[in-house]
């Protein structure tokens, strides 16, 4: 079992509260960490455009198991270098009968990722939850 010590040793810039990190898309890439979640919590993210005039970056994710995770919008559209848009992620414990469901107990970390891609640029956080 991975202990909240260890997780922060491996992403130093985790939080378990709203978190209003500012980064840009080449350089910083912060991790989202989320100990004992019960029910659903969401995080907001302002990200700045290091890309290209008129870029466009697509959302995907890699579910953690045992939980969803989905960001509005999927798309970011940038017109200019240096501009900033926002997203919320939005992360829900599923239901422990549901055939998604995480098998895992109480306080064990699942592990995930978002990424934002415009073609050129690859930017990946990668994303910790347990649930309570």
């Amino acid at each position: 079992m991975t202990t909240v010590l260890e997780i922060k040793k491996l992403f130093p810039h985790s939080t378990v509260q709203k978190c209003r990190t500012l980064f840009t898309l080449s350089t910083i890439h912060p991790s989202l960490a989320i100990s004992t979640l019960k029910g659903t919590m969401k995080v907001d993210r302002t990200v700045t455009n290091v890309g290209g005039r008129k870029s466009v970056y697509r959302a995907s994710v890699t579910q953690s198991h045992g939980f969803s995770v989905k960001l509005r919008p999927k798309k970011l559209f940038f017109n200019d270098v240096g501009e900033k848009q926002s997203f919320t992620i939005t992360i829900a414990v599923k239901a422990k009968g549901s055939h998604k469901a995480s098998n895992s107990t109480n306080g064990e970390y699942s592990f995930g990722s978002y990424t934002w891609k415009d073609g050129i640029h690859v930017v990946r956080s990668p994303i910790a939850v347990s649930r309570a």
